[in-house]
This record gives structure tokens, sequence and C-alpha cells, in this order.
């Protein structure tokens, strides 16, 4: 199963760094701060490449994330709807690379420890008034301000990309985007495995796969496909093996977990033509013919399709 373990916990990592592309050249928390001016024009294609290009030049000079995401919100109604969508893409970019030293600021054992006597089930990183603590609230609005949320796992506290944060830029941004958007507001608002057990019920799971294959068959040339194929691919590995702590196959019946079964046949049954669906529907073909059991039957099928290709 550690096998398993290693395949699943791939999706954890995409999930809060986004597919695990963050970059080597990290950029240091402590950024500049400066002046922003808005740019107060039309909406022409020469004034919008310069929006477009101004937001790169905030980026490669350090400019603290907060404030380049005020210049975002100041400047996205300039822009056409392409140049929007490069904006988007320039600053999720942008917070990736700068994650990792994110990460670091919240290692401190010091904000460990505030974290943990400050975060509660119901922790809003908007409502951040009551925090008594001033550095940690400081590193908590620039969190917040800077496109991030806390999440928590295995009793530590990290930042992840915050996706609803992105939700106010639908309106101007392409359709390819404005649905990326939403997708991913889906997979940080709720991740879908964290202590390596399954954080959503299987019909979600399968619900969620079906989303992402739609994106990639509505648009299959966006710079966004490639991610979004990635991110399937990992749910097709929960679809056949569940994970460490919520296994498809009870550890020691070896039998299919009902709740997983009742899903599974209920989604083929809605018979959606789908290439994710009918690697389900295959699957479950060989589980019946196997008494819903694990035996070799089932574990040939599972790992020749654990490679399958959207």
């Amino acid at each position: 199963m550690n096998r398993i373990f290693n395949m699943l916990s791939v999706l954890i990592v995409i999930v809060v760094v986004f597919v695990g592309c963050a970059s080597n050249d990290q950029q240091n928390t402590e950024n500049k701060t400066t002046d922003i001016p808005v740019k107060n024009a039309k909406n022409t294609a020469e004034n919008s490449a310069n929006i477009v290009s101004d937001l790169k030049n905030l980026i490669e000079d350090d400019v603290s994330m907060s404030q380049t995401a005020k210049y975002m919100d100041d400047n996205m109604k300039f822009v056409t709807k392409d140049d929007a969508s490069i904006m988007i893409q320039e600053f999720e970019k942008a917070q990736r690379t700068l994650l990792p030293d994110l990460q670091e600021n919240f290692n401190s054992t010091d904000i460990q420890k505030k974290l943990m006597e400050e975060y509660k089930p119901d922790f809003d990183i908007n409502k951040l008034d009551d925090i008594k603590d001033s550095d940690l609230k400081s590193l908590l609005v620039e969190t917040r301000d800077s496109g991030y949320r806390v999440e928590t796992s295995e009793g530590m506290y990290y930042p992840v990309i915050n996706y609803e944060f992105y939700k106010k830029y639908k309106l101007y941004v392409n359709p390819d985007i404005s649905d990326y958007i939403d997708i991913m507001a889906v997979e940080s608002n709720r991740v879908p495995l964290k202590d390596a057990a399954l954080m959503i019920e299987w019909n979600e799971m399968l619900g969620r796969a079906l989303n992402q294959e739609k994106f990639i068959g509505n648009y299959p040339e966006s710079v966004k496909v490639e991610d979004m194929r990635n991110i399937l691919r990992n749910y097709l590995i929960i679809t056949l093996y569940g994970s460490n702590n919520t296994p498809l196959f009870d550890y020691e019946t070896k039998i299919m977990v009902p709740k997983a079964r009742e899903a599974y046949e209920a989604a083929i049954k809605a018979n959606i033509d789908s290439k994710f669906m009918k690697i389900v529907s295959e699957y479950i073909d060989v589980i019946k013919n196997n008494k819903y059991k694990l035996t070799q039957d089932v574990e040939t099928f599972r790992k020749a399709a654990e490679n399958t290709a959207f």
C-alpha cells in the first residue's frame, strides 16, 4: 500500500502547490513595497498590453504579492479578455513560486504554536480582527491579501493558493480560465485528500473527475488543459484504489466498500458519455465478476487502467 500512498500523496501537493510546479527561483517573502499607479485609461489594445507588461514587471521586481494583487484589482477592467487571462496566469505562477518561501514563515515553531491557539474549525482568514498577536496577524493579513489561505494537515499549518480569491476576476477572463477558476476553487475549498484519507464522498470524487474531463473536452487548446489532465489522472488513481486511510477495498475482507460501490454503480446508471466513466464501468464489471472482492483480476485491471491518458 505504500505505492498507493506515494501516488495519492501527489494529489495533495497538486492542490496545495498546484501540480508541484513551484519554481526553484524562490522569491524572498520580504517583498518590496512601492506606490503602484492605476492605469486609468480606456480598454484599448495598446493600454491592455501595457497593463500586462506592468504586472509582469511588478512580479519580476519582487513587489509584494498583496500590492500586485491590488494592481490587478484596479486594472483588470481596462484589459481585454485575452490579456486578463494572461494576468491570471502570471499571478498564479508567481503565487506558486512564492509558496515555498511563505511556507518557511509558517514553519516557525512560534507561528505554529500561535496558529494552534487561533485555528478553529470555523477559522476564516477573511476575519482576522480578533487576532491579538501582531506578528501572526501581520503574516495572516499578507497571506490573505496575496491570494492564499491556511490549511492544516497532520498537526501542521501551511498556506495554499486560495482560488476563491480569483472568482472576482471571472467576468473579465476567457471562458476556459473562468471554468478553471471554478474547478480549482472546489479543489482548494475542500481538498480531496488529507492525512492519507479521502475527505469527500465517493460520488463527489467521481463528479469532480467528470468536471475535469469536461474541461479537457471543451478546451483542448487551453493553456490549463495539461494541468487539468494531471489532476484528472490523480482522481483516476483514487477511483481505482481509494487512499491509504480510505481504501476502495476493505483491508481485512478485501470486499469493495459499500458506499463506494453504491456511488460507482449510480454514476454508471447515469449513462454519461465519458472516457473516465467507461473505465469506471469496465472496472465495476471486473469487480462484479469477482464478487466485489479484490482479486488478481481486479489488481491487473487497475494497474493497466491507472496509466490511461486523457
